[in-house]
């Protein structure tokens, strides 16, 4: 699976059109498998590719598929003429998510330009690509919805001073969506009230293991989550995306 902070093939315009970062997270899904044309994927899969399973977020699929995929899609597929169409389906019973993409325009490779949400902000015009704005907005919307904001832009400003000192601090092991949560964190409980708020958010050697990450998954499968715990420390756990083993 290619990951969705990058080698998509984004078009600006378009992605300006769109409504939500959902949207935008999805479209980059369907266009790193747009050359496959059909791909399928599992519920909790995509789940974690949004961002959504760590969180615990749209664990049932009639409320992902109405809140999340459906409107995503139904907003892609209005554009279709510039770009791609969209069809889906999930058999009852069946984990996986069946996708079919249909290509409305060829592209021209030379003229593609990439989006990556961990991409560098210039530190003079302090402006994030589209694709890091659009992340930026959907989650204050959803931190609305738990606490007030008076006023969104001065926010939005102390973010991106935060983001450009974690960029420089952590350089290549910055991670834009990780600063971006612990942001979000503050917000909701009211401790985010000026820039460098969030300055304990550290990320060290601990980091997602893919080999370790595998094994994890084939215990946790078995309900071994007690062997989880033994066999490795919490952060590690955390890193490799079982954290719910430790909060449960």
């Amino acid at each position: 699976m290619v990951p969705i902070e990058s080698y998509c093939q984004l078009d600006l315009k378009l992605l300006s059109a769109f409504g939500s970062g959902n949207t935008i997270r999805l479209y980059e899904i369907f266009k790193s498998y747009a050359f496959k044309k059909t791909f399928d994927i599992g519920f909790n899969e995509l789940r974690k590719q949004l961002g959504f399973f760590n969180e615990g977020n749209y664990p049932e699929w009639k409320y992902f598929n109405a809140k999340v995929l459906k409107p995503a899609v139904k907003d892609i597929n209005s554009h279709k003429q510039y770009d791609i169409e969209v069809f889906y389906e999930k058999r009852r019973g069946l984990d996986k998510i069946s996708f079919t993409i249909k290509i409305h325009r060829p592209q021209d490779l030379s003229k593609i330009q990439v989006l990556n949400l961990n991409e560098e902000i210039d530190r003079i015009s302090r402006k994030p690509n589209l694709i890091q704005q659009k992340y930026i907005e959907t989650v204050l919307f959803f931190c609305k919805k738990d606490s007030s904001i008076s006023n969104e832009q001065e926010l939005i400003d102390w973010i991106i001073t935060d983001l450009i000192s974690q960029q420089i601090k952590l350089e290549a092991k910055f991670n834009f969506k990780f600063s971006m949560n612990a942001i979000s964190k503050q917000v909701r409980n009211g401790s985010y009230t000026q820039p460098y708020s969030h300055k304990h958010l550290v990320i060290d050697e601990i980091s997602f293991d893919p080999v370790i990450y595998e094994e994890m998954k084939k215990m946790e499968r078995k309900g071994l989550y007690d062997s989880i715990k033994d066999q490795y420390s919490s952060e590690l756990i955390r890193a490799n995306h079982f954290g719910f083993i430790i909060d449960s």
